[in-house]
């Protein structure tokens, strides 16, 4: 985990996680009084392979890249 806690609680980037169910796309949240990492939330559904969850991370992030671009061109135009 690329995520310097510096004792505080901290939530990670968007990833590929694992649960009994499958494979799915969540962040993870650090609890600094337990000392560890913990499921945080799930933004798709579950899938069979973890190839198939990597597949939609990238496409997830695509969307989230596009959409940061449309606000920042908008910010940009009310200045």
């Amino acid at each position: 985990m690329d995520i310097d806690t510096d004792n505080r609680d901290a939530i990670s980037n968007h990833q590929v996680l694992q649960s009994n169910a499958g494979y799915y796309v969540g962040t993870l949240y650090f609890d600094s009084e337990m000392n560890g990492w913990f499921p945080n939330s799930r933004v798709s559904d579950y899938f069979k392979t973890k190839t198939e969850a990597e597949i939609h991370l990238d496409y997830l992030q695509k969307i989230w890249d596009r959409q940061r671009q449309y606000h920042d061109e908008w910010v940009n135009r009310r200045k």
